[in-house]
């Protein structure tokens, strides 16, 4: 269950059922009296469950902490592609964090260069979702592109105010070449692996100096 788990987490999902934005927590503050009751692998589930790709996931669930429903389930990189700024906010909100003593080590997964055509008309659905989820795609990585710009904008602003956070986004830039959401070939996995062991080769370093600088 989410009461199980040994570190404090916040974990976007969309709830398809009411249309609203959710972000499960583990009850790490006294307001949160729900969230911590779910068994953890549904709540992974509902946040992988990414339109196109997958179905909706809806689930009961009963244990000694109570039982409820969740109901169409849908994939919070939909609106927290990039979720570094929903964890700057819990922690200065709910955990009662200094914003100068705030680390935050952002891990992508890899960004692409999405070319819109030229010409394309409104009815041509094939285009924005066949065979690949084109407009999906953008979506996601706008999100992921804007969320980065605020991180940087608030950095500046608190900076201002002798009271800047530690930043560092690791993230690999695909170029046109993007590697599809759903990709699962041999190839592909290690053409990911291969993107992996580089980024970790050229930024070990970055990261280790950024988590303990001493």
């Amino acid at each position: 269950m989410m009461n199980d788990l040994k570190t404090k987490v916040c974990i976007p999902v969309f709830n398809g059922s009411t249309g609203e934005i959710n972000v499960i927590k583990t009850k790490h503050h006294d307001e949160y009296f729900r969230d911590y009751k779910l068994p953890a692998h549904e709540v992974a589930l509902s946040s992988s469950s990414a339109p196109i790709y997958f179905p909706p996931h809806s689930f009961n669930y009963s244990n000694e902490h109570g039982e409820g429903a969740n109901v169409n389930m849908i994939d919070g990189g939909i609106f927290a592609n990039n979720p570094s700024l929903i964890g700057v906010l819990e922690a200065i909100d709910k955990l009662g964090k200094d914003i100068g003593d705030i680390k935050i080590l952002s891990l992508g997964t890899g960004k692409g260069k999405h070319v819109v055509r030229t010409g394309w008309r409104p009815k041509d659905i094939w285009y924005w979702l066949f065979p690949n989820p084109r407009l999906l795609d953008i979506i996601l990585d706008s999100q992921s592109q804007i969320t980065e710009q605020y991180m940087a904008f608030f950095n500046r602003i608190a900076t201002g105010y002798g009271k800047g956070f530690g930043y560092l986004r690791v993230q690999y830039d695909l170029g046109t070449d993007v590697i599809g959401l759903n990709a699962s070939s041999k190839k592909e996995i290690q053409k990911l692996e291969a993107i992996g062991g580089e980024l970790s080769k050229n930024n070990l370093a970055n990261i280790l100096k950024f988590i303990n600088p001493k």
